[in-house]
């Protein structure tokens, strides 16, 4: 009898223990699969949050994209083949304190301009276009005649490298003071000279 109970204890002190053991192994799964159900989770928020994040970014980039690019190429295309800088760049107030009659035209009702001075002459140039802005133009005011040849030929060799000295020359006349260039196969350009004065346009931006 004593033996039988001895045995009945040991079985009943063994069930118990692997009922311990069981449970045990139960809580530390569970704990574990909450663990990696919280990780995973974690994952995919910074996934998110890193996503949004290069979206943002990506807007901001093209909000920041420079609409002055046309003008600003053309700048730095003068300086660098003149050897000269324009000075006091500013960007032009098209309505407002720079406004032209022909402003008024709908081809200019997004345009941009920029103006500034080379040698002490004012320039304003001028990036327009009904649809886009895939025109562009310039006015400049000399102090003579002769120096607004000087400088037209400046300027005309950077709306087109294909025009020459020897080009522009064959257009000046009897009376260079009134001049409209006319170059060949360069109908897209309109420009002349009118004093001191100098009007360049061109619909087609090669530069």
């Amino acid at each position: 009898m004593k033996i039988k109970k001895i045995l009945l204890i040991l079985i009943s002190l063994t069930f118990i223990t692997g009922c311990s053991s069981i449970n045990n192994e139960i809580y530390v799964n569970s704990k574990n699969s909450v663990n990696v159900n919280s990780t995973s989770k974690k994952k995919n928020m910074n996934k998110k949050i890193n996503t949004n994040k290069k979206k943002k970014k990506k807007k901001a980039s093209k909000k920041k994209k420079n609409k002055y690019k046309t003008i600003d190429k053309f700048i730095s295309l003068y300086e660098k083949q003149n050897n000269t800088s324009i000075a006091d760049i500013q960007n032009m107030d098209i309505k407002g304190e720079d406004y032209r009659t022909e402003f008024r035209l709908g081809a200019f009702k997004n345009a941009i301009g920029k103006k500034g001075y080379i040698n002490g002459y004012k320039i304003e140039m001028v990036n327009y276009g009904a649809w886009s802005r895939g025109s562009f133009r310039i006015y400049l005011t000399a102090d003579s005649n002769e120096n607004a040849i000087i400088i037209f030929k400046q300027l005309i060799k950077i709306i087109d490298k294909s025009i020459t000295d020897d080009d522009v020359d064959k257009n000046i006349n009897s009376n260079p003071a009134y001049v409209n260039f006319s170059f060949k196969n360069k109908n897209y350009i309109t420009c002349n000279i009118i004093g001191s004065e100098i009007f360049i346009d061109t619909t087609k931006i090669k530069f």
